[in-house]
């Protein structure tokens, strides 16, 4: 029994084969391709390339999905029949394992994007490309939630992405401010702090009634606690 065609799994595959990889590894529109033909808006075949690059870096799609992907076959069954043609046995894919491929693959594509999406795209139904726009930034950032940049940091960094490249000095003013906030940086930090100095303020925020001296160590501490701009470096130093 051949698997049942989700729209977006089937309609997927038509704008994968629409595009190739040039020389520097970047998606370009392949000539004569489907898309090519439906004379869509730049912005719309942007997003479509956009999509295509995400499916293609965020492990949605398993490896049996893109054994249909890129085979001339258009129908799953002989895709999958073809290739077990040209591979050894412990290669080989029975088609119940492929059906249940196809399905999961096209479930986990509709967390993210509705099944008549590209549809709707090619026949310009719906809201528009803005509304398909903000669920592929969605959907890499729910994927990219747990990048390496957020676990090296304690900071609770927004999960955002942006495909255009940065000035060189907004990178390196990002580097001189984040390197200060990671967590081998502030185990370091943890480390060289003195621990008489911490216990006597621990001492201090739980004892009752405050001499001068010590109210002004502790209104030092809960300054340190405030909006950068309400304090000054004046601050830091010893009264």
């Amino acid at each position: 029994m051949a698997a049942r065609k989700m729209h977006i799994l089937t309609y997927t595959r038509e704008v994968y084969k629409s595009f190739h990889k040039n020389e520097d590894g970047k998606l370009e529109l392949n000539t004569n391709s489907v898309l090519e033909g439906r004379n869509l808006k730049e912005k719309q075949l942007n997003f479509l390339k956009s999509y295509i690059e995400f499916i293609m870096s965020s492990g949605l799609i398993s490896e049996v999905t893109y054994i249909w992907f890129n085979s001339i076959e258009s129908d799953q069954n002989e895709a999958i029949r073809t290739h077990n043609k040209m591979v050894g046995g412990n290669e080989q894919i029975s088609y119940k394992k492929a059906t249940n491929h196809f399905y999961n693959d096209g479930k986990r594509l509709l967390k993210y994007f509705p099944d008549d999406m590209i549809l709707n795209i090619y026949y310009h139904r719906g809201n528009g490309i803005d509304e398909y726009e903000k669920l592929l930034e969605n959907a890499i950032a729910l994927r990219l939630g747990n990048t390496e940049l957020r676990k090296m940091s304690i900071l609770s960094l927004p999960v955002t992405v942006n495909k255009e490249r940065p000035t060189d000095d907004k990178i390196d003013e990002f580097f001189m401010s984040f390197s200060a906030y990671t967590k081998e940086r502030v185990k370091m930090v943890q480390s060289q702090l003195p621990r008489s100095v911490i216990g006597y303020l621990n001492y201090l925020s739980s004892k009752a009634n405050l001499d001068d001296e010590e109210q002004v160590i502790i209104d030092r501490l809960e300054r340190l606690n405030q909006p950068v701009s309400e304090f000054s470096d004046d601050d830091y130093e010893i009264e």
